[in-house]
């Protein structure tokens, strides 16, 4: 029934008419009082009811009891009402004494019409959408006539057709139309796809870094096989990045007479001609030329040849050569004294008449080799161990191949993960630059104390941001270079001195961070995470202290967005933040060493080696933490510690 159709008259009782009857009626002669909601103006609660009333009218009839003077009292169906005034169309009302008999009875009537309703779950509306669409109506129509937002419609068709998210949408009905859209991205990867519903649905706000991550990741990957194209295209084989020992990189590979590297002209005609491709860190495709089964094609390892060439002339020399894994009674001479009362270095020439003397020969890709002396059995020798401080103390293991393939492992996959993070970072300090007001939580005083101490913690920092230019915080606030133009112009501050105290705040933090952020602009800090500094501890605390100022009730009702530190970000404060994600390197209670260098061997992740030669490892010996704190982070802490009085009266200081 739609009233539309109807000519209303003045809402008046016809005695003459047996109870409940239907009427059509203008909406502005009822009696519109004793609401049990909130007197709120329609268009500000429900504006979509206010579209589709003018589009479809009132469609469901409400309920009006007659007053003594003849005339009809609205007992629920305030909405609708109001909606028709304002589109100016009639209303249907069913006259009744339902609620008539007292003001409980009304009440109950009202709360009875009002608390059973249930909406369109998510999953129906896509469904319904879809139905809409195949009776002939497109997206721009399907909007008009339900008055709904046609970014919405849109999202629903999609959702509609992809079986993995719409089935998701059935589980989960409160995730909003436009959450399932970003998830229908990643439809045909079942793995990532169920894997963004968790997050969804118990880490929401983890959500952003995830799917940033995801479209990285995927754009990477169509870059790779776009390249990996190209070299079929060319006649190559394209090999997985993770090589079999029986394949080698032409950089670690030499022909039968020298250990010249082979290189992919000289390579050409050969059966095991090949390239492996993948992304870098960054998200750039890469290649590498590689040799399948390299010694049926009569070419040698490098690294294999330069260690055998060694050992050759050391066991011609008479020295005894000993596995690079040495047991727990070997030392490496560099750890040892001649004894405990004869504290020199022990050197190789010092040490070559003793029993134990020996040594291993480690080899690199280049077909260099490194020879390390050693002592077999350096306690019944007489030798001192400066390190245990001991004769016969135990030697902390070295990491095994897995352990040490777990540590290159770690730094590439976090190093994405940081990328990930810093686009989800600089999108919340964007939406904090329109903050029109402070929110709830914070206040200009902890702005001011953040900003204080950045200019003395980091004021290295913020120095090189201006002598860049500023460009980031620039790019977030405009206004400021208008500032700069009036002050060329001789008119003073006019345009910053009409900004509100709260704006003034926002704008002096917002600067601020941007500054600090800058600095992730240059691609050596992807490694952030891994050595961070007193300036990177400082600045994702800032972060973490404004998220829990701003998470509170009366913001998530206001649906305020802020940022929260994401699991990359998290290790800047926390090194073991992510230790249940490798337990072969924070296994309990283990004394394992990081590992020195990366090295070079068959049967490598490619990708791990490529980033070694890069220098992407470069200092991993400190990647996990000794317990041991710098001084400057000491100091660092204790500021912060400081900073916070518990006994403050104002309660909003910055606390460690």
């Amino acid at each position: 029934m739609t009233a539309a159709t109807e000519s209303p008259t003045a809402a008046k009782h016809h005695p003459t008419q047996p109870m409940p009857y239907l009427e059509i009626v203008d909406p502005a002669t009822l009696i519109r009082e004793d609401n049990s909601r909130d007197d709120v103006p329609i268009e500000e609660r429900d504006p979509g009811l206010v579209a589709s009333v003018e589009e479809h009218g009132v469609v469901c009839a409400v309920l009006a009891n007659p007053t003594q003077d003849g005339r009809l009292k609205l007992v629920w169906g305030f909405g609708r009402t109001e909606a028709a005034i304002l589109a100016n169309r009639a209303v249907p009302v069913m006259v009744s004494q339902d609620g008539a008999d007292s003001p409980l009875a009304r009440l109950l009537s009202q709360m009875a019409e009002n608390m059973h309703r249930t909406g369109y779950k998510t999953a129906e509306l896509a469904r319904n959408y879809q139905q809409l669409a195949l009776l002939g109506l497109d997206p721009d129509e399907i909007a008009r006539k339900l008055a709904t937002p046609l970014p919405e419609i849109e999202a629903g068709l999609t959702i509609a057709t992809k079986p993995r998210t719409h089935a998701a949408s059935a589980a989960h009905p409160d995730l909003d139309m436009l959450t399932l859209l970003e998830l229908a991205e990643f439809e045909d990867d079942p793995a990532l796809h169920a894997k963004l519903i968790e997050i969804a649905t118990t880490r929401p706000r983890h959500l952003h870094y995830e799917l940033t991550e995801a479209r990285q990741d995927r754009d990477a990957a169509a870059k790779v096989t776009a390249l990996a194209d190209q070299f079929r295209e060319q006649g190559y084989t394209v090999v997985d990045r993770q090589l079999p020992t029986t394949t080698m990189p032409l950089s670690h590979l030499c022909g039968p007479n020298d250990l010249a590297a082979l290189d992919p002209e000289t390579h050409a005609s050969c059966p095991g001609r090949a390239v492996a491709a993948w992304s870098n860190y960054s998200g750039e495709p890469v290649v590498s030329h590689v040799c399948v089964d390299y010694e049926q094609q009569g070419h040698r390892s490098r690294e294999a040849t330069g260690i055998q060439k060694a050992i050759a002339g050391h066991v011609a020399q008479g020295l005894r050569v000993v596995d690079g894994e040495i047991p727990d009674t070997t030392r490496r001479l560099t750890a040892l004294t001649p004894s405990h009362d004869d504290t020199s270095s022990l050197t190789a020439e010092a040490h070559a008449q003793c029993p134990g003397h020996a040594a291993y020969v480690t080899g690199f890709s280049d077909g260099h080799a490194t020879t390390t002396y050693v002592c077999v059995d350096f306690a019944d020798h007489g030798h001192h161990d400066h390190y245990t401080g001991t004769s016969t103390g135990t030697q902390a293991p070295a990491l095994t191949p897995d352990q040490q393939k777990a540590a290159r492992k770690r730094v590439l996959a976090n190093n994405g993960k940081w990328r990930a993070a810093l686009v989800v970072r600089r999108r919340h300090l964007d939406l904090m630059a329109h903050w029109g007001s402070l929110p709830a939580g914070l206040t200009a005083k902890q702005i001011n104390m953040i900003t204080l101490t950045a200019r003395h913690i980091a004021r290295d920092r913020l120095g090189k941001a201006l002598t860049r230019g500023n460009t980031y915080s620039r790019s977030l606030l405009p206004a400021l270079d208008r500032q700069r133009t009036q002050f060329a112009k001789d008119t003073g501050m006019r345009y910053i001195s009409r900004l509100s105290a709260d704006k003034l705040a926002i704008a002096d933090l917002v600067d601020t961070l941007a500054a600090l952020e800058q600095h992730y602009d240059q691609g050596y800090t992807v490694k952030t995470w891994f050595k961070p500094s007193v300036e990177d501890r400082f600045y994702f605390w800032v972060w973490d202290f404004l998220a829990t100022k701003l998470d509170n009730k009366t913001n998530r009702e206001n649906e305020l967005e802020f940022h929260t530190l994401g699991a990359m970000e998290r290790l800047v404060l926390d090194p073991d933040a992510d230790a249940a994600d490798w337990p072969a390197l924070f296994a309990p209670d283990s004394d394992a060493e990081q590992p020195t260098e990366a090295g070079g061997h068959t049967g490598v992740d490619l990708e791990l080696e490529t980033a070694a030669a890069n220098g992407e490892f470069d200092d991993l010996d400190n990647e996990v933490t000794t317990g041991e704190q710098d001084p400057d982070a000491v100091a660092y802490d204790a500021f912060v510690a400081e900073s916070g009085d518990p006994g403050d009266d104002d309660g909003d200081e910055l606390a460690a």
